[in-house]
């Protein structure tokens, strides 16, 4: 039976904050056992994942002849679908109220400047005054609708091109060894997945975006992920196995779904051979005015920010490396959200489009006569059967 936790890159924003030795403490937190909650897909969630596969290569193959059209050839799309919830996540401004951008280092000061400084040296714990101040800072226009990010290329050999159905790279978390396929306990592995694999999960929902760069991204992307010199640049220099959801985008010691497609979007920017260390991506992402997405828990979220949660957390999750989480619940992010503006705000966007499953259309579980409900062999989707 197959068996992999599907993690999402931004399940949680919360831990404590342990300035000197955030390196050490999130490599302490990896020896934790890894904790293999994997259940079986029902036969509801197997079949609405296949119905939006479905529905996303439909939309595949009319971008496909939108572009052909205009005499461009669509070679490589970004794909985001849903699957954690994400609404309890509660998204900071960029701006400031003259529109200018601002780093969370430079938010932070604005939030609480009279107790952040003592927060800080002190290590106090979280500050009600300073929470609700940054409850005036969330931006209502913006949310963390996707979850997790794939990249999927049309001229892969096993593309079914009939179908829409393009071949999905993607970096996925695992939660025990499997060392036939070199897959390790507690790390992380690229994986060149049929579509569907793509989107079987336990979904909150069934919706999906679809992203087009521009032709010269698309151009570099696929000869990094199709040429075998470079696809091996790829996966031993912009791929981290130390996995973190909460890893920062411009830490070389960790890396999670999103981050691993920023950073081959990043190279992606030059021709295949340019950047070779995720050190020089970084540069390039501040240089091109990168803004991971701000973020705040919300709710009982909030709580997260106690000095004793960090214990409960599994070992997918560290962010001692998010400085303001403990004192302010501020954090940074890497997110479909945050890759989109940085697209468009260089121009390298050329379309964005979305898709999924309405409420009316999604399959109810069935039950048989002990009222069990079914079962799929979820290999044979990765395999493309």
């Amino acid at each position: 039976m197959f068996k992999m936790l599907f993690v999402s890159s931004l399940a949680l924003i919360l831990t404590i904050h342990v300035p000197a030795t955030a390196q050490d403490f999130c490599a302490e937190a990896r020896k934790k056992p890894a904790r293999c909650n994997y259940k079986d897909m029902t036969q509801s969630e197997v079949r609405n994942s296949l119905f939006l596969t479905d529905l996303v290569g439909a939309k595949i193959k009319e971008l496909e002849a939108s572009e052909k059209a205009k005499g461009r050839e669509l070679k490589v799309v970004i794909l985001a679908r849903q699957g954690t919830n994400l609404d309890k996540l509660g998204v900071v401004k960029d701006t400031d109220s003259q529109g200018n951008y601002r780093s969370v280092d430079q938010l932070a000061p604005q939030i609480n400047p009279n107790t952040l400084a003592n927060q800080m040296s002190e290590g106090d714990g979280n500050n009600s005054t300073s929470y609700q101040q940054l409850m005036f800072e969330l931006d209502k226009k913006r949310s963390i609708k996707y979850s997790h990010l794939g990249i999927a290329v049309r001229n892969h050999k096993e593309s079914d091109l009939g179908k829409g159905y393009w071949k999905v790279f993607q970096l996925l978390w695992h939660c025990e060894d499997d060392l036939a396929n070199g897959f390790k306990e507690n790390q992380s592995a690229l994986h060149e997945d049929a579509m569907a694999a793509f989107f079987v999960d336990h979904m909150n929902a069934y919706g999906a975006q679809i992203m087009i760069p521009s032709q010269e991204i698309q151009n570099n992307v696929e000869q990094l992920l199709l040429k075998k010199d470079n696809r091996r640049l790829v996966d031993s220099n912009l791929h981290q196995s130390n996995y973190n959801a909460g890893a920062r985008f411009d830490d070389l010691s960790e890396e999670n779904s999103n981050s691993y497609i920023l950073d081959v979007l990043t190279a992606g920017l030059y021709k295949p051979g340019v950047i070779q260390e995720r050190s020089q991506g970084f540069d390039v992402l501040k240089k091109t005015n990168y803004l991971p997405t701000k973020v705040v828990p919300l709710g009982l979220y909030s709580l997260m920010g106690l000095p004793f949660v960090d214990k409960f957390l599994p070992s997918t999750i560290c962010f001692s490396n998010q400085k303001y989480i403990k004192n302010l619940l501020l954090g940074e992010i890497v997110t479909t959200l945050s890759i989109e503006e940085w697209l468009r705000r260089n121009n390298w966007l050329i379309q964005s489009v979305e898709t999924g499953l309405k409420d009316s259309e999604l399959f109810k579980e069935p039950t048989n006569n002990q009222g069990k409900k079914g079962e799929f062999i979820q290999g044979e989707i990765r395999q493309g059967k």
